[in-house]
């Protein structure tokens, strides 16, 4: 019994963190678009910030700050602090979601893996050319060596992107702008 123990404890496992990762990737559609959504009332705002502009302009001959254009700068204010946490909220989700990692992790350009070994030359490495499909090396004319070709390297599995309802978390297609399980319009 202790197996099948054994193989309920890992599967539950994946089923809470697969759960988890699914909140998370939610979360993050919904910040999306709660962002977008903020951006595109803040461009209002910079509109009616205009209008008032050129009416307190036309007004009084020359730009006076009114209490209107007061109250849309304090707005605008507000809306780019709320787009501000939001991203910052976003990014911390996106540092909290899995990533696909290959065998080692690429370093900030700033840092430098002690484990490599530099090159002393400033000239960039050869670049390895694709086999041929067909198998046959090149004809090349006499007295000249074969190049060396090295195979392309697998890189190993791709990872493809579902697309989900930031509203219901249904799977929806790449193209769609609306869910069709829930009916919610989406961008």
């Amino acid at each position: 019994m202790s197996f099948l123990d054994d193989i309920k404890k890992t599967i539950n496992r994946g089923v809470n963190q697969a759960n988890q990762n699914t909140q998370r990737v939610i979360g993050s559609g919904k910040l999306t678009f709660k962002i977008k959504g903020k951006k595109e009332e803040l461009e209002q705002v910079y509109q009616q910030l205009g209008k008032a502009a050129y009416q307190s302009w036309s007004s009084n001959k020359g730009w006076v700050q009114t209490e209107e254009i007061s109250r849309i700068l304090q707005q605008i204010s507000q809306l780019d602090s709320e787009i501000t946490a939001s991203e910052q909220e976003l990014a911390n989700l996106k540092g909290q979601l899995p990533t696909i990692a290959g065998p080692s992790p690429v370093l900030p350009p700033t840092q430098v893996n002690p484990n490599v070994q530099m090159p002393n030359h400033t000239t960039p490495p050869p670049v390895a050319e694709p086999v041929p499909s067909n198998n046959h090396q090149p004809i090349l004319p006499p007295n000249q060596v074969t190049p060396s070709v090295s195979p392309i390297v697998e890189r190993g599995p791709v990872a493809s992107v579902v697309y989900i309802c930031p509203f219901c978390a249904h799977q929806v297609a790449e193209q769609d702008s609306s869910c069709k399980h829930c009916n919610q319009r989406f961008y």
